[in-house]
């Protein structure tokens, strides 16, 4: 069958003219669609190749949302956990760039070393500043009416910083100390 015949073949296929069936390509032998288009194609394995209309699979596994607890597990540590449940073990600060030693409240004996402008907490919070009495974590927050509140955390040094309570700051945020 020459091309012209096979378009014509086609067009009366898809206007419902003609049965596969009665087609004289396949009453010879009993053959798929799939394998006939196969045949007449000059790119091998055609028909296992990806519909180039599809939507594609993601290239990654999405993660799901955090747990009730609000701990998301897939983030990193120092991103994992509400930033009142950290506890700063130590401030070094004898160069110019301030560094402090904090503990995750993950069970381990782990500390982590953070300088100012990492991220911590689970609310996008920024450490603003490192003294020698603790470190200062800025955190946006959205409040029920839209408005941005900013709020500043204080960690003290080996103080249990589950103690920490919101006290208004001249910016309208709130800052909390122990």
């Amino acid at each position: 069958m020459d091309s012209r015949n096979f378009f014509n073949f086609v067009l009366l296929a898809s206007l419902g003219g003609l049965t596969l069936l009665e087609s004289p390509v396949f009453a010879a032998k009993a053959e798929t669609i799939e394998s006939y288009l196969q045949s007449i194609s000059s790119v091998p394995d055609v028909l296992s190749r990806r519909d180039p209309f599809e939507q594609p699979p993601p290239p990654f596994q999405v993660r799901a949302a955090p747990a009730e607890t609000g701990i998301d597990p897939g983030a990193p540590v120092l991103q994992r956990f509400p930033i009142q449940e950290y506890v700063v073990v130590a401030v070094l600060l004898g160069d110019v760039y301030p560094r402090a030693l904090i503990r995750p409240p993950s069970g381990t004996k782990s500390v982590l070393i953070v300088k100012e402008k990492d991220r911590l907490g689970n609310h996008g919070g920024i450490i603003s500043k490192i003294n020698q009495s603790g470190i200062v974590v800025t955190q946006k927050k959205r409040d029920e009416s839209g408005f941005v509140e900013k709020a500043d955390f204080v960690l003290s040094v080996g103080a249990a910083s589950k103690a920490v309570e919101a006290v208004p700051t001249a910016s309208g945020g709130t800052k909390s100390g122990t």
